[in-house]
């Protein structure tokens, strides 16, 4: 993993719906593991929901995917042995290539230096420009309640980068926390690098590539737009599909996962979870 800098940065205040600048970032690269919707090192469990894009575990055997059945993944399950889900497809090495360009992107992402600091971790009640955030380290950690809006102002190549020393949580309950894309962002350059684990609450909308060094945990009735890469555990309860590379998206609408898509050309599934 690479040695990185923290930078001092800038104070968020604590001022509700507060416009935030902040540096400019360049993407982090995710290489071949672009496809992947969702990626475990140790174990994969679900719960229910639906995955439009490839899911992969390694280094971790086959058979700790449990609950994910073939019809819930729009997509290839990759696997490292013979173990694995009816339907899976074992290829360690192209998986361990994925998990090395999983742990390269995760390195990039907690290289950056120089971030702007949100105070308390707060992200909710806020509306940020691209670049490159940070927990102010009272606490370590990242909390979204009520609405993030992150605003392109126009640029559909901007690119936000969220580092939490420790956890990213987000409330639980019908509108108790979302991400809301503006001005031409695009769930595809978002990026969240978290040191440990992340929790993604009850019906929580969220968006973005999320890289946790340990476990992620999606709850019932929750959606993500984007990625979902653990270096441990991953567990799955909510909804996910594709993101397409023009910036529309397919939609999951209520808890029974009904699918709603916009036909265009280019579509890239490995780019997303849901709306």
């Amino acid at each position: 993993m690479n040695i990185f800098i923290l930078g001092l940065g800038l104070a968020l205040t604590t001022m509700a719906r507060q416009t935030t600048f902040a540096a400019e970032q360049t993407t982090v690269e995710l290489g071949t593991a672009t496809p992947f919707v969702v990626l475990a090192g140790s174990s994969i469990t679900s719960a229910g929901g639906a995955i439009n894009g490839d899911v992969g575990l390694s280094p971790g055997v086959g058979s700790k995917i449990t609950g994910l059945l073939a019809n819930q993944v729009t997509g290839t399950v990759y696997v490292v042995d013979a173990s694995g889900p009816a339907g899976s497809v074992a290829d360690a090495g192209l998986l361990s290539t994925v998990r090395a360009d999983f742990s390269a992107a995760y390195s990039d992402a907690a290289g950056r230096f120089n971030p702007t600091l949100v105070a308390g971790g707060a992200l909710g009640g806020r509306t940020l420009l691209p670049g490159l955030y940070k927990d102010d380290g009272a606490p370590a950690s990242l909390d979204l309640t009520g609405t993030l809006t992150l605003d392109a102002q126009g640029d559909t190549g901007a690119v936000w980068i969220f580092q939490s020393s420790s956890t990213l949580i987000t409330a639980a309950g019908p509108g108790s926390s979302r991400v809301i894309l503006a001005g031409g962002a695009q769930a595809k350059n978002v990026f969240w690098q978290v040191g440990s684990s992340v929790t993604i609450g009850t019906y929580s909308a969220f968006k973005g590539t999320v890289l946790a060094a340990v476990d992620i945990t999606m709850n019932t009735g929750c959606t993500l737009e984007g990625r979902v890469f653990a270096g441990r555990d991953l567990t799955f309860s909510g909804q996910a599909a594709g993101l397409a590379a023009g910036g529309a998206t397919r939609t999951w609408k209520g808890a029974g996962g009904n699918l709603y898509w916009t036909t265009l050309a280019n579509w890239d599934i490995g780019d997303a979870l849901n709306d």
